[in-house]
């Protein structure tokens, strides 16, 4: 869990170094951006909510779609041109602060679940790799 953390801080770098971008009509950069932290605060509730074994194996594939939609917005950030740098920098500015409480998050879920290696060897396969997601 601990890799887990650092690979999302990593995804979010990657994603504004590559320049936001979208393929669906009417997507900006700032919307695809607040896509990614929507679904890291998601990654952070669904691994909150693993309390059993029960909990952990129904996370499971919450946790797969999660990191399909941020392959859906990793897709369509590849695929119009990048945006200034001033809108960059907004765009990270915004994405910095709501990606905090998601990471704060998923640390807490990180600490608790370290003591139940029961429940992480039912989660770990799921999240294996997040760092390549975006």
């Amino acid at each position: 869990m601990k890799n887990t953390t650092f690979s999302i801080i990593f995804i979010l770098a990657a994603f504004l170094l590559t320049g936001c971008r979208t393929a669906r009509p009417g997507d900006t950069a700032d919307i695809v951006s607040r896509e990614v932290v929507a679904n890291m605060r998601e990654l952070g509730m669904i691994l909150n909510g693993v309390t059993d074994e029960t909990s952990a194996a129904a996370a499971v594939p919450k946790i797969k779609d999660a990191r399909a939609q941020l392959r859906d917005a990793a897709r369509r950030n590849k695929q119009v041109p990048k945006v200034d740098a001033r809108e960059a920098e907004r765009i990270g500015r915004t994405m910095e602060a709501g990606a905090r409480a998601a990471i704060a998050d998923i640390a807490a879920a990180r600490t608790r679940l370290q003591a139940r290696p029961d429940l992480l060897a039912i989660i770990e396969p799921a999240l294996k790799n997040i760092e390549n997601d975006l």
